[in-house]
This record gives C-alpha cells, sequence and structure tokens, in this order.
C-alpha cells in the first residue's frame, strides 16, 4: 500500500515521512485509532515506505519486489497479530495464527479498513 492510497491522515502521513527524513524512528510505533480509520492501511503504507529501495520523500515506489511483497503481505520482516478462533474440533490439536494466516491476508487485502467484526463474520 502507498501514502497516495490513504483516504485522508494528511497529517500522520506527513508526520511519519518526516520521522523517518529526520532518522527519528522509534523501534516501535503504534498508529491506533477507531475501527475504519485506516490505522493498518496507514502502518502498512508506512512499512512499504520505509522498506522500499526506489523511495522518494512522499512514497514507495509501489512497483519493486520489496513493494509487492509489503502489499501482498507476504513481506518476511512483516509480523501481524490478530484475534483468531479456534478451528479444532474440540481434540487435542491447537489453533495458531499461523492456521488463519491467508484467510486473514485475504480480508486485510479486500479491505484494510475492516472491522474485527468483519475478521469474525468473514
Amino acid at each position: 500500500m502507498q501514502y497516495k492510497q490513504i483516504i485522508g491522515q494528511q497529517e500522520v502521513k506527513q508526520r511519519l515521512r518526516n520521522a523517518f527524513k529526520e532518522g527519528r524512528l522509534a523501534h516501535a510505533i503504534m498508529l491506533l485509532g477507531p475501527e475504519g480509520n485506516g490505522s493498518l492501511a496507514l502502518a502498512l503504507a508506512f512499512a512499504q515506505h520505509i522498506s522500499c529501495p526506489n523511495r522518494t520523500e512522499e512514497d514507495s515506489c509501489g512497483q519493486c519486489p520489496t513493494c509487492h511483497k509489503i502489499s501482498t503481505l507476504q513481506f518476511a520482516d512483516m509480523n501481524f497479530t490478530f484475534p483468531f478462533f479456534n478451528k479444532s474440533d474440540g481434540g487435542s490439536e491447537k489453533t495458531t495464527c499461523d492456521d488463519w494466516m491467508s484467510e486473514w491476508r485475504g480480508l486485510m487485502l479486500a479491505n484494510p479498513y475492516g472491522s474485527v467484526e468483519d475478521w469474525k463474520n468473514s
């Protein structure tokens, strides 16, 4: 995802660009807001911008292999945390995030502005 694809959030996008440009990135950044405000989309655009080898000051290139991997949520250096539900039928086998990754990826790629309710109902 690129910054130019993010609806609104101009001030936050500029703050993230400036922090990166000025070398003031913390080891972790939390983007928090109400459901549907685009925090996940903004986080993906930020990750793509700072990881892109062909970035400009304004955005990632959107074309290189790194941008492709991030935009498809398959970049090895990106980890996701999300709620999941037990797929097991009550046996001893436990469900993990890995069991749900393809479904989660599909939902997030279809709508990065989705909610927990969207995820639960998918």
